[in-house]
């Protein structure tokens, strides 16, 4: 897969959110692939590939930990402010860092994120067992990931912190939620 590509998705979340925005009814969307990211987690043996569209706030997600590989489609939540931790924090999206970290008051540069994460319905829990991390063009990465206890449409949380430098304080914070695809969900033209 390239930038300029066309892929299309038939999955069901992509299909109503289509329909809410379009008004019409589609069998499958189409997206012009914008930019892709690969972040390797060289510890884990965990390749992410970010594929972002021109399209949409939408991110198509391939994860691969050593022979297995899985697909996700991600959006941004309405509610999460992206940037740095600051920008994150003072926006009171402060629920993706450890809660024992928040209410010790550290530096933001030392919060860790979540182990999981309260939801009205349940629980997201980190079945990752942590976070990683691994180098990234001049600088580093980190992701976290949750999943549901409780059925929903998005039951997978994923957090991607960029940081320039580690002894640099600023980074910029993605927050998505999504779903596993099938192979199937998923067209390449």
């Amino acid at each position: 897969m390239e930038k300029g590509d066309i892929l299309y998705l038939n999955d069901y979340q992509t299909l109503s959110e289509g329909v809410e925005s379009s008004n019409s009814i589609r069998s499958k969307v189409p997206f012009t692939v914008s930019r892709i990211r690969t972040f390797i987690d060289e510890n884990m043996e965990c390749t992410w590939t970010f594929i972002e569209v021109e399209e949409d706030n939408l991110v198509l997600l391939k994860k691969e930990i050593e022979e297995l590989s899985e697909w996700r489609v991600y959006f941004p939540p309405d509610d999460f402010t992206t940037g740095n931790r600051e920008d994150v924090f003072n926006a009171d999206c402060d629920y993706i860092f450890s809660p024992d970290d928040v209410e010790e008051e550290l530096p933001i540069e030392d919060m860790r994120f979540a182990n999981s994460i309260e939801h009205p319905d349940g629980l997201f829990i980190n079945h990752c067992g942590g976070m990683f991390c691994g180098d990234y063009e001049d600088g580093y990465f980190f992701i976290a990931e949750w999943q549901a206890e409780f059925l929903c449409d998005n039951p997978e949380l994923l957090v991607l912190e960029i940081q320039a430098d580690l002894n640099d304080d600023d980074s910029y914070i993605i927050f998505l939620e999504g779903c596993v695809l099938k192979e199937s969900e998923i067209e390449l033209i």
